[in-house]
């Protein structure tokens, strides 16, 4: 009974997706914490991981879950999907995040807040194809150094890509396969397939993944995106929010600055957001300096420039 209610309050509260925002990342980057301060904003909800399978067994060797599409490609099943995401049709509750308590409460934000965050950490090589496909009011990207996100996938399990032999399938199709655009992987496919250690395997992930995500956000004037990085949506969040809202046309709402102060449910249980060193540093506590060059080392072959040995990013233009 409770799955129908819900399932038909969902059809209630379609939304459009001109009004969508999406949040899209790696995970164990902040992206729940980030997702959490942007549905405070006036009549948001978010929508959790649309592209995850609902079976853990569909985890398979050379479908690791991070899809790409070519920008012109048609894929109809993936259109289907993401026009359901972003428009609130998912009618599993357990997908959702609400701000609300109780059922009643939960029911309530669930119909009169239509619009959407969709917070994906599976999307970054689908933007140049999402931004095609879709108009949507406006994509954030949020990205940590690579070394702080290879170190927290460590602490909790391996992220899937703990074995580099499985069933004869070769660390190349295990780490990407068909899942990004053929001029990069093929360049380095030596490199990845030369891959040992899980931390290499994991860094080449992380840079496939922004490798086609910042040049589209620089190829299209950053028209589609905004970029946000951890560390400075922890050092200097006030201004992060505020730049935010000027990208997504909205005002700042008192209860965005308060979820600045509150770590996300899926946070380390010892991150602080008032100790911001010491949160920034964890990483050189956890990582020899053997795998932080070579975690740098592979970033920078994917000409991504961003991040080096210090933990905060290299300014901007």
């Amino acid at each position: 009974m409770k799955k129908l209610i819900f399932s038909y309050l969902t059809t209630l509260s379609r939304g459009e997706s001109s009004q969508t925002i999406l949040l899209a990342s790696v995970g164990r980057s902040g992206t729940t914490w980030l997702g959490n301060i942007l549905s405070a904003l006036d009549g948001y909800k978010m929508l959790n991981e649309p592209l995850r399978p609902e079976n853990p067994t569909e985890y398979e060797a050379r479908y690791r879950h991070r899809p790409y599409v070519e920008e012109n490609e048609v894929a109809p099943c993936l259109k289907e999907k993401l026009e359901n995401a972003f428009t609130g049709q998912v009618p599993r509750s357990y997908k959702w995040d609400f701000r609300s308590q109780g059922r009643i409460g939960i029911l309530l934000e669930h119909i009169w807040n239509r619009n959407v965050v969709v917070k994906s950490t599976r999307s970054l090589r689908l933007l140049p194809w999402i931004h095609r496909t879709f108009d949507l009011k406006g994509t954030v990207i949020l990205i940590r150094h690579p070394c702080a996100v290879v170190s927290s996938m460590l602490k909790s399990g391996g992220w899937g890509y703990d074995r580099l032999e499985q069933n004869g399938v070769s660390t190349f199709d295990q780490a990407v396969g068909e899942q990004a655009p053929a001029s990069i992987s093929e360049r380095l496919r030596s490199d990845i397939e030369g891959t040992s250690t899980n931390p290499e395997i994991l860094a080449h992930m992380w840079a496939l993944d922004y490798h086609v995500a910042l040049n589209h956000h620089e190829n299209t004037e950053r028209q589609y995106s905004h970029l946000v990085t951890y560390e400075h949506l922890l050092t200097e969040g006030r201004r992060c929010i505020r730049d935010l809202c000027t990208f997504l046309g909205e005002e700042p709402t008192e209860e965005m600055r308060a979820q600045l102060n509150r770590p996300s449910r899926t946070a380390s249980d010892q991150l602080s957001t008032e100790d911001t060193t010491r949160q920034l540093r964890k990483w050189r506590d956890h990582l020899d300096e053997k795998t932080v060059d070579r975690v740098l080392s592979i970033v920078h072959s994917y000409d991504i420039d961003m991040y080096g040995p210090d933990p905060m990013p290299a300014p901007q233009e």
